[in-house]
């Protein structure tokens, strides 16, 4: 029998003392009462010999003799008291083992489950490592709730990381734990074990003294050196990321190495980006100095980590609120890394190179960029796409350069002057002086090819800036769908010119294996376009709702003259809507398809997000355990099937990006041609679904202020009722831009559109993972309150969900 189950079972039992020890209690002015509280309450440790234990709580040690239930001796502890807070105020929360989980049978159960998911890194859903400061300090009793700070830490991880979890049913055998114990030195106690009650067990015991007791300095360095070999140990980027830095007080480091350890820390944060969540925690007295832990969360952030520091009270619930919180980040971040709809895993990439955010810009291109020039054998620019509306596709930009050599031959306004000439028969084709002299030509049945797609649409004129570009390569912002890269274009002497641009990647590994600088196949038969067409469609779709609320709003000054100015001056929508770059790397093989967009000026801001709905976590599976269903579903506490991911998904990439309005001046695409694609894949769904007149007057009283932010809120709403309830508009960010003439408009990219299920005229059409469908639409709702602009469309709560709810939607 253990000396905690020894000492619970005879807590209320009458205590024997020796004449020692009434003698040092006497002396000291200790009551007895004191050290039966202690033997119930206090930190365990082993004695000095003979079996006995020495109980430490509220200032008292207390030497006891478990087989003669004898009191040997007493006196005042060393270590630090709380003044107004502490086991001398409040009785510590005791917390048990799960005695149905005890056993060397479940042990080796729970070890069999550890190597399983040590062999299946590509199945691990999340990784938290656990860092504890375990220095002399944490014996110091000013907790409430707890004995002193190490064990109010390792109950509130048992108690709400692991047990609450367990009880929630939202982990499975490939979310995994490990922890780091900071010293001196660094000691990982658990290494990438699924969290089942087994580690509940395990974490309850390192309460204890007697299994690992607080002494000497707490160094930075050597933990958050274990910390990155811990996360090395899967380099698949399949699974989220998390860690607890939990510390009373500033490294035992020299000042001096401050800046190491803020550096390790942004390695971390660069490597794995939004992947990463730290939590870090500094728990002490109100003069405690915790400067290093903040700057260890500013390193995370500047690298676009999710991080945050938090000081909590004196008090274990308020320590537990924390790592509730934190759990619920994490929780995000897996829902985040899980397809919505299929409950698959997605994997982040792992060659993404991270920078700070507040890196300075550049004033010319240096090794950290990428050039790919509008003539070159090695690294060129290929070609350009931009979106067809008529067809709901992408569409080749006309190429600016010679067909033959790749010189640019037209300039910004189409004119060749005599560097040139453009085929008569198609026109959207150029041949420079040089290649026409040595007999290149376009041959006759390839220009009637092109001539027949420019009518169409299928070819269009684009103004490009120049053909010379350079990407960089490290990423200076990510999201949850994709990461951002600057993106400049270059004149002949290789300096920046015009706006500073935004590259846009898919942040997930991408099936882009047929794109490749060999590889004869187009951009739009590579599966690379698929990715971006789900963007472009969206972006697209988004366009035409804003199309419909500028016209409204223009409707509006015209029917109220005499409040013209005021409806002139209501904020427009514009989204941005960019260009493909399809850039060969001959030299490595590889072609890359970017989306470019200039960058937004001014003030960035999210004004609504992408939530609701719920991710069901992938079903447990114990191939190759060597375990039953119903030994795995024993460790995970659970009876019945394995139950979902309650969360909320993260909203979609926060990035920024321009756009210039789509334009061919050359009149031979006829606006009213057939489009090409089939009737099935066309998008004629505007002409359908957008544009349906109201009937009845805005009711608002005109004269009231109506706060910009409601302008934003109110198209989410108008999206779906001017779309006969089939779609929503929703994630938008962006900036306002103010004009001289008092005029405003929004500028946003990166929209989602949540799509009911039941929508005819969409059938087909993908809007990527942010598309969460009725569930996204009810989740607006629920959190969407009408206001002043709402009112001014026409619009109650009674057009957005008719009656009841459960009239509109059928789940």
């Amino acid at each position: 029998m253990s000396a905690r189950v020894v000492s619970n079972s005879i807590a209320q039992s009458e205590l024997v003392s020796t004449l020692h020890d009434r003698q040092r209690r006497e002396e000291r002015q200790i009551q007895k009462t004191d050290l039966l509280r202690a033997r119930r309450f206090g930190m365990q440790e082993p004695g000095n010999s003979r079996g006995r234990i020495k109980y430490t709580l509220s200032g008292k040690v207390f030497i006891y003799d478990p087989q003669r239930n004898m009191a040997i001796t007493c006196f005042e502890s060393r270590d630090k008291q709380g003044v107004s807070s502490g086991s001398r105020f409040v009785d510590p929360v005791m917390i048990e083992k799960s005695s149905d989980h005890e056993g060397i049978d479940l042990e080796r159960a729970h070890e069999l489950m550890h190597m399983s998911a040590l062999s299946k890194k590509n199945l691990w859903k999340s990784h938290t490592i656990l860092v504890v400061d375990m220095s002399g300090s944490m014996r110091t009793d000013d907790v409430d709730g707890a004995r002193c700070r190490s064990d109010g830490v390792w109950t509130c991880l048992a108690r709400e990381f692991v047990k609450n979890q367990l009880e929630q049913h939202t982990t499975t055998l490939y979310d995994l734990v490990s922890i780091v114990v900071m010293r001196q030195t660094a000691t990982v106690v658990i290494r990438h074990e699924p969290m089942t009650w087994v580690l509940y067990n395990k974490l309850v015991d390192l309460r204890e003294w007697t299994n690992l007791k607080p002494e000497g300095p707490g160094f930075y360095l050597p933990a958050l050196k274990e910390v990155h070999s811990l996360l090395r140990a899967n380099d698949l980027g399949s699974c989220a990321l998390s860690v607890f830095f939990f510390s009373d007080g500033r490294p035992s480091e020299s000042q001096s190495s401050t800046k190491q350890i803020v550096d390790a820390v942004g390695t971390l944060a660069s490597q794995f980006g939004r992947r990463l969540s730290l939590c870090c925690v500094g728990m002490a007295s109100p003069n405690e100095d915790f400067s290093v832990l903040k700057k260890m969360v500013d390193e995370a952030i500047a690298f676009g980590a999710v991080a945050s520091f938090n000081r909590p009270s004196l008090d274990a619930n308020s320590l537990s609120h924390i790592i509730s919180h934190h759990v619920s980040s994490l929780t995000m971040t897996k829902t985040e890394m899980t397809e919505t709809k299929t409950g698959k895993g997605k994997t982040v990439r792992t060659d993404i190179v991270r920078e700070r955010v507040d890196a300075p810009d550049d004033q010319h291109p240096t090794d950290d960029w990428r050039i790919f020039r509008a003539s070159s054998d090695e690294k060129y620019t290929k070609n350009i796409w931009k979106w067809n509306d008529r067809d709901g596709n992408f569409c080749l930009v006309i190429d600016r350069r010679c067909n033959g050599c790749y010189k640019v031959v037209a300039d910004q306004d189409w004119q060749t002057g005599n560097r040139g000439k453009v085929c008569k028969g198609c026109k959207a084709l150029y041949l420079c002086t040089r290649c026409m002299a040595i007999g290149v030509r376009h041959p006759k049945d390839k220009c009637l090819l092109m001539a027949d797609r420019r009518r169409k649409g299928l070819v269009q004129k684009e103004t490009i800036l120049a053909y010379n570009v350079a990407w960089k390569r490290t990423c200076f912002g990510e999201g949850a769908e994709r990461a951002a890269y600057k993106f400049r274009y270059l004149n002949l002497n290789d300096e920046f010119m015009g706006p500073v641009m935004v590259a846009k990647e898919s942040r997930f590994v991408e099936d882009d294996t047929a794109a490749t600088a060999k590889d004869a196949s187009s951009y739009l038969k590579s599966h690379r376009h698929s990715y971006h067409l789900q963007f472009m469609t969206t972006q697209a779709l988004a366009s035409r709702c804003a199309k419909e609320y500028n016209s409204w709003l223009d409707r509006l000054a015209v029917q109220n003259p005499q409040l013209r100015q005021r409806f002139t001056n209501f904020p427009r929508i514009r989204f941005l809507r960019p260009l493909i770059f399809e850039l060969a790397d001959a030299v490595n093989s590889k072609m890359y398809n970017i989306l470019v967009e200039p960058f937004i000026e001014g003030v960035y801001r999210k004004y609504n997000g992408n939530f609701g709905g719920v991710a069901k976590a992938a079903p447990v599976s114990d191939d190759n355990t060597g375990l039953s269903r119903a030994a795995i579903e024993s460790l995970l506490g659970r009876k019945a099937n394995i139950g979902v991911i309650n969360a909320r998904p993260l909203a979609a990439l926060v990035e920024e990006s321009e756009e210039e309005e789509d334009s061919d001046d050359d009149g031979d695409w006829n606006e009213g041609a057939k489009p090409a694609r089939k009737t099935g894949d066309n998008t004629e769904y505007f002409d359908h679904l957008i544009g349906e007149q109201y009937a009845g007057a805005p009711q608002i009283l005109l004269h009231e202020a109506i706060p910009v932010e409601d302008f934003a809120h109110a198209f989410s709403h108008f999206s779906y009722y001017t779309s006969k309830k089939q779609f929503m508009v929703v994630d938008l960010q962006g900036s306002m831009k103010e004009y001289s003439d008092g005029r405003r408009e929004f500028i946003f990219t990166d929209p989602a559109v949540h799509k009911r299920k039941e929508s005819p005229q969409l059938q087909g059409m993908k809007f990527g993972r942010t598309n969460l469908g009725e569930k996204g639409i009810r989740a607006f709702f629920e959190t969407h309150v009408c206001n002043g602009a709402c009112q001014l469309f026409g619009l109650t709560p009674e057009t957005a969900m008719g009656q009841t709810p459960d009239e509109l939607f059928c789940f």
